[in-house]
């Protein structure tokens, strides 16, 4: 991350810290209500900087206060941020708080049961992490044969996917992920994880709703997988993202997001550039005066803006390409 573009946060922060430690007998909860804005505007701006960065970047802002009710204050700010953030990965940063502050007893928790609860949360996220290896998992197909899940490298990528037959979220995620997986011919295997313990209602939802062909259903209705800590499985529906050599690149998803995650693994052997229509469309778009530097410019800006901007990269690579194929056509025109 450029310090360059954080450099005013951390200064504006240490200054507010400051103020913070000379004030810190008072009791009134306000004193801390512009610091926490500043907090918050902080962590957004180094949102897309990685786990690896906010770990850092966490650290120095906890360690730089010199006043424990503050460094508390801090700690706890930038946990719960963490622990609530929609960003995938921000698991990762809250354990390591977690880790390095609390668990260690350099600053306390608000009371036991918070940090009983934090360590239950540690506990049942850690070894699913992204960039952690996929914990293996002895468990039994629905025809009663032995499996172990990522015990070994499985060449390929392979989906997770927890559910339970009484789960109306799972109904409907199963629809959504059936129909992306057999609308598209992604190199995936699908491993179906009944969690609960009634074959008889397993049987039925897995020949009547998850109607991949290629899907594996497997389930341990003795829970002697411990899949549960393994994977954080405390609700469902629970979706990963394994790549062949056995580490998870995805956790957390729903449907929607593994397919934007698929579709930029495997997109790439699929776009063509340079048809007829996108000439035809660049065409259109340039028809009438001379054309400029500037006007060049802002198709590529009004491509971005209608692709990149709302997340469909795909898109964005597909138009990236054709506009530039018919740019390098127009060469010395």
């Amino acid at each position: 991350m450029e310090k360059s573009v954080t450099g005013n946060f951390v200064l504006i922060l240490l200054s507010m810290m400051f103020a913070l430690s000379v004030s810190a007998q008072q009791s009134d909860s306000l004193r801390f209500s512009a610091f926490d804005d500043k907090l918050q505007e902080y962590v957004a701006a180094i949102e897309t900087a990685g786990p690896d960065v906010q770990k850092e970047e966490c650290d120095f802002l906890i360690s730089t206060a010199s006043d424990s009710l503050v460094r508390q204050h801090i700690a706890l700010k930038l946990y719960e941020h963490y622990l609530t953030s929609k960003v995938m990965g921000s698991e990762a940063v809250a354990i390591h708080i977690l880790d390095r502050w609390f668990f260690t007893r350099e600053i306390s928790m608000p009371d036991e049961i918070a940090l009983v609860n934090a360590r239950v949360y540690a506990d049942f996220n850690r070894q699913s992490l992204i960039g952690e290896k996929a914990p293996a998992l002895d468990v039994e197909d629905i025809s009663g044969q032995q499996l172990s899940l990522y015990a070994t490298p499985a060449g390929r990528y392979s989906v997770l996917y927890f559910y339970d037959t009484d789960c109306s979220k799972c109904r409907v995620e199963t629809v959504l992920l059936n129909a992306l997986l057999s609308e598209n011919d992604y190199p995936v295997d699908l491993y179906a994880f009944y969690v609960g313990n009634d074959y008889d209602a397993w049987a039925r939802y897995a020949s009547g709703r998850m109607d991949v062909s290629s899907a594996v259903h497997v389930w341990d209705p003795q829970v002697d997988s411990d899949f549960q800590r393994k994977y954080g499985v405390l609700q469902t529906p629970r979706m990963f993202l394994v790549r062949p050599d056995g580490t998870i690149v995805g956790r957390g998803l729903d449907s929607q997001a593994l397919g934007q995650m698929l579709n930029i693994l495997f997109s790439e052997k699929k776009l063509e550039y340079g048809s007829d229509e996108a000439f035809a469309l660049f065409d259109s778009m340039f028809s009438g005066s001379p054309v400029t530097r500037d006007d060049v410019a802002g198709v590529a800006d009004d491509i971005a803006a209608a692709t990149l901007a709302k997340g469909d990269t795909v898109m964005f690579r597909q138009l990236t390409g054709d506009y530039l194929y018919y740019l390098a056509g127009k060469t010395g025109q």
